[in-house]
């Protein structure tokens, strides 16, 4: 598998859209938390004023049931408002002291209750405490007053009321898991909302991704219209940018097309009157400078036309192409009769411009044909390496001679040739090699192949 290439899969980032998600997740979740905190301390506080009220009514109740005699003696009624408080263990308390703290009264509820009151000596101003009894927490409330008597006298008492803290623990904890109920609800209510959001906001940007994708892969030319006001420019940009390219590829490889016919006729005025007019001791030496003339328009013309790999450059269907170059060394090698059999997987793209995959290709198969005695065989298939990168392996075998291990390295060279006596430039292995190589990153390999002959790999 090809791994040479590859450093392994780069630090993964994290896309804007998760990026939102997860700011607005937090935010909404953090925001959640602490209202439900507010919330919960707020009715905690509600619930602790309706207690102290409920305890103050109580104690309001008990010093209208109450009777000092002219003696200071109290008299309470046997039936009083409040049933709770004569019923044991209702968790109501009621309780009547004089000022020295003893006990003048308590109700029926508070018998078997422990309970050591708060002392409390300002009249009028009342007390609230929180107390333990029997294992068991109670609020309580003291209320100390002064009693006028018949006789004209004052009388210092204090009236207690008390309430066990399950009632306000059982309060609290309903409203908490409602409240936590309605939060929750209201918090994925707030998510999906926010997805939904991100969604239709991020939908252009999903919408140019997707057509850029499909620039790259040669099923578009151009991104589309009706993008909003902050993408609009940069899609314009982008088109332009697209248009820019092709057009001056297509400046440029007309230019060398020109250039090329032009220098054609004076190489070959010069060729036919070296043949001609000059002796043979002469003529041997023009052609040969002429020939590298020839060899050196020829690969630089080769080099200049090869654009390379662009971002914003499709994909080209491998397949077509090798078909078309084949019946094209049919032609020119028809007379050696080579069979030239084809194996290519119809999904392989190849990540660049079509005239750069036809250089390949015909110089890689142009020179097999050159040096098979009766076989060329080209295999063409997708790879997956490492890191989820997508390789495209070509592979060139012949029958013929081969190329040795010490010349493998020097035939990539421009100008050379494994067997001086094949006709030929020598440019062809060096194009690739520069093509594959230098231009889109690749590897150009030189093996044995089981044919007999060269074995060419290339990966791009």
């Amino acid at each position: 598998m090809p791994a040479a290439a590859d450093n392994g899969p780069a630090p993964r980032r994290w896309s804007l859209r998760r990026r939102l998600l997860l700011a607005g997740s937090v935010i909404v979740i953090a925001f959640m938390l602490l209202a439900g905190v507010s919330l919960e301390q707020a009715f905690r506080s509600s619930a602790l004023e309706a207690l102290r009220d409920r305890l103050q009514a109580r104690i309001y109740m008990l010093m209208g049931a109450a009777e000092f005699t002219a003696d200071g003696e109290l008299r309470m009624p046997e039936a009083l408002p409040e049933p709770a408080l004569a019923v044991p263990d209702s968790g109501l308390l009621g309780a009547i002291g004089d000022a020295s703290g003893r006990l003048l009264w308590q109700s029926e509820s508070s018998l078997a209750v422990a309970l050591r009151y708060p002392p409390a000596v300002t009249p009028g101003e009342p007390v609230i405490a929180e107390v333990d009894a029997d294992g068991e927490r109670y609020f309580v409330l003291a209320y100390p007053v002064i009693w006028e008597l018949e006789s004209g006298e004052e009388l210092r008492s204090v009236f207690y009321a008390a309430e066990t803290r399950e009632r306000f623990a059982a309060e609290v904890s309903a409203f908490r898991r409602s409240l936590s109920t309605w939060l929750g609800g209201a918090t994925l209510l707030l998510l999906l909302l926010q997805a939904a959001m991100l969604a239709w906001i991020l939908r252009p940007l999903d919408r140019m991704s997707a057509e850029l994708a499909a620039i790259e892969a040669g099923e578009r030319e151009a991104l589309g219209g009706g993008y909003p006001d902050e993408l609009r420019p940069l899609a314009d940009n982008l088109n332009g940018l697209i248009r820019s390219r092709q057009a001056r590829l297509r400046r440029y490889r007309d230019a060398l097309a020109d250039l090329a016919h032009s220098l054609k006729t004076p190489l070959a005025v010069l060729r036919s009157l070296a043949s001609a007019e000059l002796p043979p001791d002469r003529r041997h030496g023009m052609e040969e400078q002429l020939d590298r003339m020839q060899q050196t328009i020829d690969y630089q013309l080769q080099r200049a036309a090869t654009s390379g790999r662009s971002p914003l450059s499709g994909t080209v269907r491998v397949g077509p192409e090798v078909a078309r170059v084949v019946a094209a060394m049919e032609k020119v090698h028809g007379d050696k009769g080579l069979v030239i059999e084809q194996r290519v997987d119809e999904q392989a793209r190849f990540p660049g411009e079509a005239g750069d995959l036809a250089e390949i290709l015909g110089n890689l198969l142009d020179n097999a044909c050159k040096w098979a005695r009766s076989y060329v065989g080209i295999s063409v298939r997708n790879l997956r390496g490492t890191g989820g990168r997508d390789w495209l392996e070509i592979i060139v075998d012949d029958d013929g001679p081969g190329i040795p291990p010490a010349q493998r390295d020097a035939v990539r060279r421009r100008g050379v040739r494994a067997d001086s006596r094949q006709a030929g430039q020598g440019i062809g292995l060096a194009v690739v090699h520069e093509i594959v190589v230098e231009i889109y990153g690749g590897q150009l390999v030189i093996e044995d192949s089981p044919a007999g002959g060269a074995r060419l790999r290339l990966r791009l």
